[in-house]
Order: structure tokens, then sequence, then C-alpha cells
């Protein structure tokens, strides 16, 4: 389904009362003279010739032979490669880096088979998977169990050979995830046209499997994404960031410790959305952050997430360069508001956060938000061995209904008189699904003199 569609199943109200629609955002007619734009990081819509069109991102063949979908310029081949105008790329094997160089365990096929959005390839253990996203493709090695290997020093990694001119293409190193849920950095290695991408062997011993590893290509700016830092304490994890990933389907929010290593986790979410399709006359008067919790992996604490005003706008697209800035400034930034506590929080249902200051939401503008654990903020260590975080909804999320979106409500002309202090919104959520309301104080139509 299209990301309206799945809208409008949960907000059946709000069909008919479009008034305009952007690359990142609906907006709706209210009572009253109010309108509502609902925002989303991941495009919602291209321009096609009959004006916007929802994404429809199931492959279907072109007269090349090869797999793609409208609106976007991905296209795939039967032999799973990958090409964007004139950069090409394919993914052939899956083996071993270490000091001697790479070592090929498996061979994949040469000829891949679509299903849905995916290209899929299978070979042993190892599957591989290209699945077109609204503004990239997302590469996922999915490994069911402990490849046999004389040696574990080095990584396991998947070849790759590159070609032609990236034109403005942004790659992510992305992050893997075990069955446990566990986060594992990826590493990246480069000899000329040939890239290999993959895992520490140490890691990949002490994992449960299945491992799923998932960078991102994306032609244009990237999204939301989370920074991570991992240390054998707890300040060094707390104080100093170790991985990121943009683009991946989760934003992870929390903490963990791993006795046996021992290792200490901390993750905070980076989120954003473009203001760019309201009018600068535009007079905002609401705003909430929705977001969905798709695994509650608070075992050991239940905690806050808090919504930080953070502005990471330096530090956007998130790289190794400029992750600690990021990660820092989640941490010491001011509260905007709290979405959830994690004690009995719904799952895969988009759930909005207490009002927002609206006063740093300029029509034309981004808005940047980032997301941490109220524990993480008051420097309190996981109390034992285990889990205490939640995985929230990205703008890759699989399923558009879930993915994080920021409501605002505005009028779209001023109001003719201006106050000097305005009253602050009413906002009544009516359920769990994204539905704010506001109410507007009547307008006063007669003449008054400012003194």
């Amino acid at each position: 389904m299209t990301w309206i569609d799945t809208f409008f199943e949960h907000n059946p109200e709000l069909a008919g009362r479009v008034t305009q629609r952007s690359a990142h955002a609906t907006h709706f007619a209210l009572a009253g003279g109010l309108r509502r734009a609902v925002v989303t990081t991941a495009p919602q819509y291209f321009r096609g010739p009959h004006g916007w069109q929802s994404y429809d991102l199931n492959l279907r063949p072109d007269a090349a032979a090869r797999w793609g979908a409208a609106g976007s310029p991905v296209r795939l081949a039967p032999d799973g490669s990958l090409s964007v105008g004139s950069y090409a790329q394919r993914t052939y094997s899956v083996g071993v880096w270490a000091q001697a160089g790479y070592t090929a365990l498996a061979q994949l096929p040469a000829v891949a088979r679509a299903a849905g959005t995916r290209l899929r390839r299978e070979q042993g253990v190892f599957c591989h998977e290209l699945l077109l996203t609204e503004n990239g493709v997302k590469e996922e090695l999915r490994i069911a169990a402990m490849p046999a290997l004389e040696s574990r020093a080095g990584y396991l990694v998947y070849a790759t050979r590159r070609q032609g001119t990236p034109q403005g293409l942004q790659f992510t190193p992305g992050h893997a995830l075990d069955a446990a849920g566990r986060v594992l950095a990826v590493h990246h290695f480069e000899d000329g046209e040939l890239h290999y991408t993959g895992l520490a062997l140490e890691d990949l011993a002490a994992a449960s499997f299945p491992v799923v590893i998932d960078p991102l290509i994306a032609f244009g700016a990237l999204g939301d994404g989370f920074v991570a830092g991992q240390h054998s304490t707890y300040d060094g994890a707390r104080l100093n960031s170790s991985l990121y990933d943009s683009g991946g389907a989760d934003l992870f929010v929390g903490q963990a410790y791993e006795a046996s290593l021992p290792r200490y986790h901390a993750y905070r979410g980076f989120v954003k959305f473009s203001l760019a399709s309201l009018n600068p006359m535009a007079q905002i008067y609401a705003a909430t952050l929705g977001l969905a919790c798709v695994v509650d992996a608070s075992t050991l604490s239940d905690f806050d997430v808090q919504i930080v005003a953070q502005d990471w706008s330096a530090q956007d697209p998130l790289s190794n360069g400029n992750r600690e800035a990021a990660y820092d400034g989640c941490r010491t930034g001011s509260l905007a508001a709290l979405w959830r506590n994690t004690a009995g929080v719904a799952t895969n249902s988009l759930l909005s956060s207490a009002p927002l200051d609206v006063s740093g939401l300029l029509p034309g503008g981004m808005a940047y938000y980032s997301l941490r654990s109220s524990r993480d903020a008051g420097a309190n260590p996981p109390p034992a061995n285990g889990a205490e975080y939640v995985r929230l909804a990205a703008a890759a999320h699989s399923n558009p209904a879930l993915r994080p979106a920021l409501v605002v409500d505005y009028f779209a002309v001023p109001s003719a008189v201006m106050r000097s202090a305005q009253p602050t919104p009413q906002v009544r959520i009516q359920d769990t699904r994204l539905k704010l309301r506001a109410r507007r104080r009547k307008t006063l139509l007669h003449t008054v003199r400012l003194r």
C-alpha cells in the first residue's frame, strides 16, 4: 500500500479533505479555517506526468528486461546488479577479508528472482536482497548460521563491484542486527572498484542467528538515523559514539549491557522534517511528533522517550566524521516534549507526543529533533545484564503507516488581528492514532486601535 492509503486507513475522517500535496507532506482542511500538514521524512509522492503521484514500489519489468517502479530512477537487473544513471554495482560473492586480502566462500547466483519490492538471491546460509525505497535502495545480506571457517580472524564480508560516477548518491554503512536484537558494527573496505562490507568475525561468532546487514544507497538527502556508543564502561559508552546508521528501518533509543563481554550500549535517534510546503505567511498553531514502537526491549527498566530540541543540521547527513557532535548534542540538548514512557507502550501504532513548542518552527524551513532515554539523560546505567531500549520505526520502515510524522496545524493566512500574547493551544488526543485536534479562538472582525 502507498503512504496515503495507509494514512486514510487510520484516519478516515480526513479522506476528501486534501488541499495540497508535496514530496514530503499532505495538507488537509480542518474546521474554522485551520489546516493540517502531515510531514514525513521519507517522500510520500513523486511528480509524474499527472502531477503528484503516490509511490508503488512493487517491481515491474521494463522494456530493457530490468525491474523498477514509477518514480524511482533505480533499475535492477536479472543478475542482481543495480543501476542509477551511469552508475552501476553488483554484489557477487560472500567471503572473508583478512590481511592476506579477500577469499570467497560462496558465489551468489547469476540469476535473481523478483518478489514484491525485493530482488533476491540465495546461496547456502546467505540470502542477498535489494529492496527499493522511495529515495534509493536498501541492500541486505541475511546470514542464517555461522559459516564453516578455518579461522576467526578478519571479517565476513560481501564483495561488490562499483562502476561509473555516483552522481551525488549517498552510501551509508548501515548496521547489523542479530536475532537477539544486538546492534553490531559494520565495516567497509575498498580496493579500487571492489568494495567489501561486513562484520568482524569475533562479533559474528558471539551473535544469535540470523544476522542481517542492511546498508542503504540513496539519491538526494538522507533521512533519519541513530548513533550508538559501545564501550566496556558505562561512561565510555554514554560519552563517546562508536557507530551510526542513517536510512535504516529502525531507530534505536535507550541503553543495554552485555555482561559476558563486558559491553555497555547507548542509543540516540535523530529525525528531521521539511516544512517547505507551508506558505511563508502561514501561522503555525500547534505541532506534535508521531512515532511508532516496533520492538519494546525495555526489559531491565522502563524510561521516558524524550524528544530533544536539537538542531543537528550541521551534522546532516550523519557520517563518521560528525556522529560524535550529534551524539553529544542529543545528550546535552533541552527537553522539547515527552513521547511516551515504555511501560505498557503499544507497539505497531503511531502515537502522538505531547505538544511541541512551535516558536522554532518556520514555514519553508527544516525541523530537527533527536530522541533519547530519560535514564541515559540522567546517567543511570542498566541495572543488570540485558536490554533497556526500544526500536522505533524509521523513515525507511517497510510499513509507511509507522514512519515518523510531524503533524503541524496552521492557519494558511495570518489572523486579521494579531495579539501580543497567543493562548497556549489546547490539544486533545482522541485515540492512540495520529489524530490531533486544535480549536481556534474566534477572530475579531472589528477594527482595534493599537496603543
